[in-house]
């Protein structure tokens, strides 16, 4: 709880659970137990600054452990932090290298990579950049020996989040030395390198053991657990429960994911095969740079503590700007997201009155001078954009940005994508197809209005006490979509179920539409999930096949997609956690590990009407020939000029794509409206 409590910040609490569980281990008298809870206390002060009191229970460490017991785990854990918290370069040196040494010597990676990493911060120090960049890579690679898998999902962010500073620095040491193409490509693969690597710990993640998917295992283990937390979940929707009975509900959903964490990492080798065929080796980047088109140039954000970094690729050639540090960038950026909030409820309505339009407009050229400024001048009207956020920029639509001649979507169709490496897996490795000719259904299309006869009026999100609201446009919407292809499936109503979608030959259908509500944790993607119509045959079934309602996210990474194109009309669909060195982990992403090229979805609230107008026109240009992104930036144009868009600014660019916004050229269908 200690260290749950220190990764989301909340040291006070931290505190308080590490000396709990240091008084444990002094009524215990476990030698082990109270090293590692100085250890812990010795790294909470550190974080917070308080070296004085870090440096007390050092000293107590040094006299607790035994000679005989140095090179164990907690002792080697111990020499590191005194080794972080010395109060001498010097000395720093000496203790880190030491732990290093002890840390490779005893197989212990993810300790050994963070004595290296510091170990290269105290040679930078020093100005010994030489030395640095040497413990910077080798940092890199004991990360990259690691395969990080499924925990406690705070705790795995913590991981992913803190190993991508070694990327960091020397990313830094390269750029600072010069200015020249070979500096920046190789600066570059370090950036790639360090989303590929958080790329393959998604992919893992979602591979291991297909949870939710593949009930014909002999696994009774986890049809136990999963037929659990269905209940649970099923039961959480009723929103006539009173609150000692939901607070009951939580903490038994609590246990149970406990315990799917615990099963996801005994079962994590079952997943590997999979994992490899999604995630082949990486390749040279010369051949990943050969992914873009001519027409296409790759705007890579890369953020870091003291400077951040923009890469274009454009053609072959690369080059970096200079931008501010990650604290100022993404207060920048969130102050400018905060203008342009839709909704303040799932009805579609707002009470706030509009800003006026010059503070909007200014707001979106500083952004625009923040972010493309410092290349505004290469950049070419017709180029394409592809763009690879970092940090709170996943957040962000850059079709917002304006410069004097006006929107920079008006000038360049804007896609995204994770990664470059990204980019090539979607396009060169997944087998994925353009021709849907062969197709069982061209579009498999769901709407859903968030009404059921098992709740009546009165569903709620789980996990919360956010009632449904009802969709009136969702079910027209599904169909109005469906109507532009020569062979559809089109659920809606009763239909549109959670068993229908999982059990609909997605695999071999070129399109997925889901008109419904979608709820967004910005904490937990686990959480995040699409509202369906849940079982009907009563609430409290346990039986494996019962489903709740509820697409959550590896339920949607066990999907079988075979690339197709995937359309969310749902609110802030596209949201989720945001992530250093990796935009934001959701829902869309887990459309993309499951197989789709590419996914549109939206980052803010949409009112129900908009939404259902702004996807039959995008479906509507999509069959006339148009690529997805060049449907939505031309649509964009439009929708400016929709009476919704003008009631709040900034809904016109709520849809983004992200994947491949060129999948999906030339599809077949029947004539626009």
């Amino acid at each position: 709880m200690g260290s749950i409590y220190s990764v989301s910040g909340r040291f006070d609490l931290a505190e308080k659970f590490y000396k709990e569980y240091l008084r444990t281990a002094i009524e215990t008298g476990v030698r082990s137990d109270l090293v590692w809870a100085n250890n812990n206390l010795v790294s909470h002060y550190l974080t917070i600054g308080n070296h004085a009191e870090a440096r007390k229970y050092i000293t107590e460490n040094r006299s607790l452990i035994p000679e005989d017991e140095k090179e164990s785990l907690y002792g080697i854990r111990a020499l590191y932090l005194e080794g972080k918290g010395a109060s001498s370069v010097d000395s720093a040196i000496i203790y880190l290298e030491k732990a290093a040494g002890l840390a490779e010597k005893k197989g212990l990676e993810e300790l050994r990579w963070k004595c290296l990493s510091d170990l290269g911060e105290k040679y930078a120090e020093k100005k010994d950049r030489e030395m640095a960049r040497g413990c910077f890579d080798e940092a890199i690679r004991a990360i990259e020996s690691l395969k990080f898998m499924a925990g406690e999902s705070e705790l795995q962010r913590h991981m992913l989040r803190s190993a991508v500073t070694p990327y960091e620095r020397i990313v830094s040491l390269i750029l600072e030395t010069g200015d020249d193409e070979k500096g920046t490509v190789e600066a570059f693969a370090y950036m790639e390198r360090s989303r590929a690597r958080i790329l393959a710990a998604r992919l893992r993640e979602a591979s291991s053991g297909s949870f939710f998917h593949g009930r014909k295992e002999d696994d009774q283990e986890k049809l136990e657990l999963i037929s659990r937390l269905t209940y649970l979940q099923n039961s959480l929707q009723d929103g006539t429960l009173n609150d000692d009975d939901r607070k009951t509900l939580n903490e038994q959903i609590d246990h149970i994911e406990d315990d799917f964490r615990r099963l996801r990492l005994k079962m994590a080798g079952k997943g590997e095969r999979r994992f490899s065929e999604l995630y082949p080796g990486e390749e040279d980047m010369a051949i990943l740079i050969s992914t873009l088109r001519p027409d296409e140039r790759l705007l890579s954000y890369f953020m870091g503590i003291d400077n951040s970094y923009l890469v274009s690729v454009f053609r072959g050639r690369l080059k970096y700007y200079l931008l501010p540090g990650r604290g100022e960038l993404e207060k920048k950026v969130g102050y400018f997201l905060s203008l342009f909030k839709v909704t303040d409820d799932h009805k579609g309505t707002d009470t706030k009155e509009p800003l006026p339009s010059d503070l909007i407009e200014l707001a979106q050229k500083k952004i625009y001078d923040l972010l493309i400024g410092p290349i505004g001048n290469e950049i070419r009207e017709g180029e394409r954009l592809v763009i690879v956020p970092d940090g709170l920029l996943g957040r962000l639509s850059f079709s917002l940005l304006r410069n004097d001649r006006g929107y920079l979507s008006d000038e360049h169709e804007i896609f995204y994508t994770p990664s470059l490496r990204s980019l090539y897996y979607l396009r060169d490795k997944a087998g994925l197809r353009d021709d849907y000719g062969d197709a069982d259904y061209e579009m498999i299309s769901f709407g859903y209005s968030g009404e059921s006869e098992k709740y009546g009026s009165s569903r709620v999100y789980p996990f919360t006490d956010i009632p449904v609201q009802t969709l009136p446009n969702a079910e027209k919407e599904a169909e109005m979509v469906a109507s532009f292809f020569n062979k559809s499936l089109v659920l809606t109503g009763k239909e549109a179920a959670e068993k229908s979608l999982k059990s609909a030959p997605l695999d071999k259908a070129g399109f997925l539409h889901l008109a419904a509500h979608s709820h967004i944790d910005n904490d937990d993607p686990g959480r995040s999930f699409i509202v369906l119509e849940p079982e009907s045959t009563g609430k409290d079934s346990l039986s494996a096949g019962f489903e709740d309602g509820l697409l959550q996210w590896h339920e949607i990474t066990s999907l079988d997609l075979k690339g197709s194109f995937v359309s969310l009309s749902a609110c802030r669909s596209a949201g989720g956690v945001t992530s250093y060195g990796e935009g934001v982990a959701g829902l869309t992403q887990a459309f993309i590990h499951a197989g789709s090229r590419c996914v549109l979805a939206s980052l803010t609230d949409v009112p129900d009407g908009y939404a259902e107008r702004f996807m039959v026109c995008f479906y509507g240009k999509l069959v006339e020939g148009r690529s997805p992104a060049s449907a939505l930036g031309e649509l964009q144009q439009e929708a400016r000029e929709w009476d919704e868009a003008k009631r709040y600014p900034g809904l016109w660019a709520s849809f983004i794509l992200t994947g491949d916004g060129m999948a999906g050229r030339g599809i077949p269908g029947r004539q626009k409206y």
